[in-house]
């Protein structure tokens, strides 16, 4: 996906006073304003001029969940591809010719949809005349674009959850708010939250006690943990635990195997994972990632007062950083405020450029003493996320004023579990 006009940080900062919390990105955590009661065209009528996709992701017919919330009973709902063309999305604001009501940050409407559309694609903050008849008083009136998207737009036919009715040919949704139809979540490893693992261990008031505890699928030593008085330096020591990140189901904690009598119940540290990542092909140069196992907060980062997801919630990665991510289960491990960074770097170990990789939170740059930085500027990098990355000068692309979120997953190729990965967004999360 490329972003088109993306505002600067001042557009941030007067967006978050607003009560959003991205740059030229959706609003989060509810519908869009006015969405209520939207009577949606159903006519599945094709603006003139617009292409059909070559190779979309979801083809026609793809099943898929939905996982935004443009308007009540859009977030979860199940649906079918009826349609998917190449354009640029706008996300729009404009007020009703009708009732003259505002719409804020409607998604979406496309170039093509836009009255006597010039060649090139709108930038943030023009205003342009809605050609679009997606809802009742939106055809003629003059909206300013909020931002820009060049990527595939679906036509979606879908099962509304809130009052099981088929909304027809829905216009538009982009492919980031798509997944494949939920497949059975015990096919997949969960990691069990600590109100869960808590539940199976406040018996057991001494390391002696703990050490009949069986493990049960899901189980992390973190969590056990965070459940009990004893840290996971305590509990690797006392039940003589070789990697903090690697213990089996049905075993007790006194009794765990050893790395030879793994099998597949094994919960394996992310590191692990990375370095297998070559052997399962390549996503923009992430499968060299080395990512940190421990977890590690950077000096200066704040912990989330009120995040959408808290610590040891399961959430579904809706975004692909690395082969195996997208869609699949994941547990919070850590939630932050502060500015995240989309950058483009030459790696410093002479590896192929990176073109806007996300994320680099502003406490891991150098330079951050500074104060926020805009799309355009040069900073130095002080993340470590992959080899090359650390001491690499990068340009930021993109802004975003928001939570950052560390999560333990099971990618979705039947790879071992990632633990501690950084970072996530909330728009890239859904539950």
């Amino acid at each position: 996906m490329n972003k088109v006009g993306a505002n600067t940080l001042d557009d941030a900062d007067n967006a978050a006073r607003a009560g959003s919390k991205t740059v030229a990105s959706e609003t989060t955590g509810k519908s869009q304003t006015g969405h209520e009661g939207m009577e949606h065209d159903e006519s599945g009528e094709i603006p003139e001029g617009l292409v059909e996709a070559e190779n979309p992701t979801y083809p026609e017919g793809s099943e898929v969940t939905i996982q935004t919330d443009h308007m009540p009973g859009m977030m979860g709902a199940t649906g079918e591809v009826v349609g998917a063309f190449d354009s640029i999305a706008y996300e729009i604001t404009y007020n009703d010719t009708k009732t003259g009501e505002e719409i804020a940050n409607h998604k979406w409407v496309v170039h093509e949809e836009v009255e006597n559309a010039q060649d090139e694609p709108y930038q943030v903050g023009d205003e342009v005349v809605l050609e679009a008849n997606h809802m009742p008083g939106m055809q003629g009136a003059t909206a300013t674009i909020d931002s820009a998207e060049d990527t595939t737009v679906y036509m979606v036919t879908y099962t509304d959850t809130e009052t099981d009715d088929t909304v027809e040919n829905h216009k538009w949704l982009t492919e980031e708010e798509l997944g494949e139809e939920e497949q059975d979540s015990s096919q997949f490893w969960r990691a069990r939250t600590v109100e869960e693992v808590q539940a199976d261990v406040s018996q057991y008031d001494t390391l002696e006690e703990l050490q009949n505890y069986e493990v049960v699928g899901g189980d992390t030593l973190w969590a056990i943990s965070q459940s009990t008085n004893f840290s996971v330096d305590d509990l690797t020591e006392a039940f003589n635990i070789k990697n903090a990140d690697l213990i089996f189901a049905n075993y007790t904690l006194e009794n765990q195997p050893s790395l030879e009598d793994s099998d597949e119940n094994q919960i394996i540290s992310e590191s692990k994972k990375t370095r297998d990542m070559d052997n399962i092909g390549d996503m923009d140069n992430m499968g060299k990632m080395k990512h940190d196992e421990s977890g590690e907060i950077t000096e200066g980062l704040e912990v989330a007062e009120n995040p959408m997801y808290k610590v040891g919630e399961s959430v579904i990665l809706k975004h692909g950083h690395m082969p195996g991510m997208e869609g699949a289960e994941a547990t919070v491990s850590g939630v932050f405020a502060t500015t995240a960074y989309e950058v483009s770097f030459n790696p410093t170990n002479g590896g192929e450029r990176e073109e806007n990789h996300r994320w680099v939170i502003h406490e891991e740059i150098s330079e951050s003493t500074k104060g926020a930085f805009e799309p355009g500027e040069e900073v130095t990098l002080e993340a470590n996320h992959m080899e090359g990355m650390e001491g690499a000068t990068a340009i930021i692309d993109d802004a975003v004023t928001t939570n950052v979120y560390m999560v333990d997953y099971q990618p979705t190729d039947g790879g071992a579990v990632v633990r501690n990965h950084k970072w996530f967004v909330e728009e890239e999360l859904a539950q």
